[in-house]
């Protein structure tokens, strides 16, 4: 009877690209926060576990896509197939995970709301507190922390939007012309949450694996999406496959001119690349590739968000949630920011320990004692 072969788990060592050091510090600095979580006693949910037209501005790479010529692709058939099982795809060398959230969300409802602009300053207002700053108004230097008449001082011009409220005997919510009281009246917050079910609903309908996040942003799993997309490309992708083993074929010039895609948003650069915005941005191997594919999958979405609803949104791709949850928040508002496998460890060199989620706060300050990061060089530290 043949014996089946034992495969080998994936180290972090494997990694391709120059910056594999700085992913293995990344996943180590994951684990370490996921335990001190455990320790006290907090629901976690890890990093790695799945259970108007949009601003390009920073679209850099309408120039030719080059290809850094390589002996063999650093990945194998099964990192491939494994994006095609929702279960494994997110333990991929090839992920791709999208995270999308709404700019200034409820300020952003009730600029759409009273029929606004982005261009009028909007607050949203919950009894005397400041829940949500457009853009518009943040450029006035108001923050969530100002006081309403603080705002009003700093922009004489600001629109203020209570949200929506309960009065008291009544059954229903409405809007009201005057600031109500929180001795009569109870916050609503049912406005966003139906407007939140709507965008879920646009990203159900696009990707098959949504994980929410919060009221206003979403994780999504793009690992079916570019599988189908890729075999689109290259119909001939899996002929001749004898092992899941094997490496995939080496990616050449004429095959990356033959997708006739571009890039969409903010493309971090490797060691190596040009630093400017505007600079190329190499498809090394079929991660790169995967990667560009996603980022149109997110600006169709984001789009789609625009033409149905009205929202404009910013979004990161990364191969972790965590990567794509800082790519989101990176070139906001109304950007999307992609992270290439190689360029973890330069894009890492723009945060702080604290930056990343669930980091703030106690948690944050206890972690970094613990690992004794001086706060002077703490991009420093993640990146490796």
């Amino acid at each position: 009877m043949a014996t089946q072969k034992k495969t080998e788990k994936i180290s972090l060592r494997q990694l391709p690209g120059p910056d594999s050091r700085a992913f293995q510090v990344f996943f180590k600095f994951q684990r370490i926060r996921d335990a001190f979580m455990m320790i006290w006693g907090k629901h976690w949910k890890t990093q790695d576990s799945w259970p108007l037209k949009h601003d390009f501005s920073y679209c850099n790479a309408m120039s030719q896509l080059k290809v850094k010529q390589k002996q063999q692709s650093a990945f194998t058939y099964r990192d491939f197939l494994d994006l095609n099982d929702v279960n494994k795809a997110y333990k991929s060398r090839l992920a791709v995970i999208c995270h999308i959230d709404v700019n200034a969300f409820f300020a952003q409802h009730e600029q759409i709301r009273l029929g606004l602009t982005p261009k009028d300053p909007v607050v949203c207002l919950q009894w005397n507190s400041l829940i949500a700053v457009s853009y518009a108004a943040r450029d006035y230097g108001i923050g969530r922390m100002d006081t309403l008449q603080s705002a009003k001082l700093k922009c004489p011009k600001l629109i203020v939007a209570h949200t929506a409220v309960f009065k008291k005997g009544e059954s229903t919510w409405s809007y009201l012309d005057y600031l109500p009281s929180p001795v009569d009246h109870k916050v609503s917050l049912d406005p966003y949450r139906r407007a939140s079910r709507k965008i879920m609903r646009i990203f159900k309908s696009n990707c098959d694996h949504v994980e929410k996040a919060s009221v206003d942003e979403s994780f999504m799993d793009f690992g079916r999406l570019v599988f189908r997309k890729l075999l689109e490309l290259f119909p001939n992708f899996l002929e001749g496959l004898e092992s899941v083993d094997d490496r995939l074929p080496t990616l050449t010039q004429e095959m990356v001119d033959s997708v006739a895609l571009q890039w969409k948003g903010l493309v971090i650069p490797k060691p190596g690349e040009a630093s400017d915005e505007d600079g190329e941005r190499n498809i090394d191997d079929w991660d790169d590739l995967l990667s560009l594919i996603g980022s149109n999958f997110a600006s169709d979405i984001r789009q789609q968000i625009v033409d149905q609803l009205g929202y404009t949104t910013s979004a990161g791709i990364g191969r972790v949630k965590t990567l794509a949850k800082l790519a989101s928040g990176f070139k906001k508002p109304n950007r999307q920011t992609i992270v290439r496998n190689d360029a973890v460890g330069p894009f890492l060199k723009n945060f702080k320990l604290t930056d990343f989620w669930s980091m703030g706060g106690k948690n944050g300050e206890a972690i970094m004692a613990k690992l004794d990061v001086p706060y002077s060089s703490q991009g420093d530290e993640i990146a490796g």
